[in-house]
């Protein structure tokens, strides 16, 4: 149950908001997990949701080759939702924002797009984005700094700033 949203919007994300295939492919990851859950040894915290997520996007990635490009809107990052105490001007900038921000993302060379969206939009570790994409710490580390800097020179100046990438004032 704690790693079942974040592999479903991991499936849905790649899938292009096909939310059948994404049903589909979930339950495929976990009828994977349960067959080698015998077999499986933990190495340390997270290992589980790094397993898990390995499956799912492999599972994708077989899907993918077969001809289905992964296509990023908002709604499959969860950038449309309201936000508490949110005004109707505030909740339009930050969708019209969220939609630059996809958008750029999109256009992010894979191993880019993949590192900012398992760690800002799924909210993982270093260590379980390094684990699930086959780097190592330090690795992960420079490849989300320059995801952050490629994504940053997509982004107009007013995107950069409300996105949060770059502190009001500090220029990108």
């Amino acid at each position: 149950e704690r790693y079942s949203d974040v592999m479903f919007r991991c499936a849905y994300r790649m899938l292009g908001g096909d939310n059948a295939l994404a049903q589909d492919v979930h339950s495929e990851a976990w009828f994977r997990i349960a067959r080698g859950m015998s077999g499986y040894q933990s190495r340390g915290e997270g290992s589980f949701a790094r397993w898990a997520l390995t499956i799912t996007k492999n599972i994708v990635r077989d899907h993918r080759r077969r001809g289905h490009p992964e296509v990023l809107t908002v709604d499959m990052l969860l950038l449309d939702r309201p936000t508490a105490g949110e005004s109707p001007e505030q909740r339009v900038v930050r969708v019209e924002t969220a939609r630059v921000v996809a958008a750029a993302l999109g256009r992010l060379r894979a191993p880019y797009r993949d590192c900012l969206i398992l760690r800002f939009y799924d909210g993982l570790s270093l260590t379980d984005c390094a684990a699930i994409m086959g780097t190592t710490i330090g690795a992960m580390k420079v490849r989300q700094h320059r995801a952050i800097k490629a994504l940053a020179a997509q982004l107009p100046p007013e995107a950069v700033t409300a996105s949060g990438l770059v502190p009001p004032g500090m220029g990108t």
